[in-house]
Order: structure tokens, then C-alpha cells, then sequence
């Protein structure tokens, strides 16, 4: 994420004004970061460790992330 540029102001406002493809484009834009979160250690029956994505945490996330954007309002400007 250190590299990755912003999203935009206008596609931010877009998707606070609930356009479907703008809050789309929001979950994509941080979907390797939710990945990266999403991620949980097992063991194999073998005893070595290994990471594996979890759906469920995946879900979560990205419906806290819709969630948060039909909440978020932004100031009016002076």
C-alpha cells in the first residue's frame, strides 16, 4: 500500500453518493490490503506452518469497508 496512489476525491465522492461502480472501485483498490489482513496460519499434518486466505474475513471486511463509505460524509467546503 506504501506506493499505491490515492483514490481520487472525485471517485470518493461518487462513492459516498452511493454509485455502485465507484464503491466497487473502492474495494478493489484496497483489496490486496484486505487480503493481507484476511490472511490465517495452519499447520499441515505434516507439522509446517503455511498461510492460507480466509473467505469469511474477506467478506467481513469488505462489507465493513461498503459499509464505512455509505457512512462517511464530507465536509462542505468554506
Amino acid at each position: 500500500m506504501k506506493n499505491e496512489p490515492l483514490v481520487s476525491y472525485d471517485i470518493i465522492k461518487r462513492a459516498v453518493a452511493e454509485d455502485e461502480i465507484a464503491i466497487l472501485y473502492v474495494v478493489q483498490h484496497y483489496a490486496r490490503y484486505i487480503a493481507t489482513l484476511s490472511m490465517k496460519k495452519f499447520k499441515s499434518s505434516s507439522g509446517a506452518d503455511y498461510n492460507r486466505l480466509n473467505e469469511a474475513t474477506v467478506q467481513e471486511l469488505e462489507a465493513k469497508l461498503m459499509a464505512g463509505i455509505l457512512k462517511f460524509r464530507i465536509p462542505k467546503r468554506y
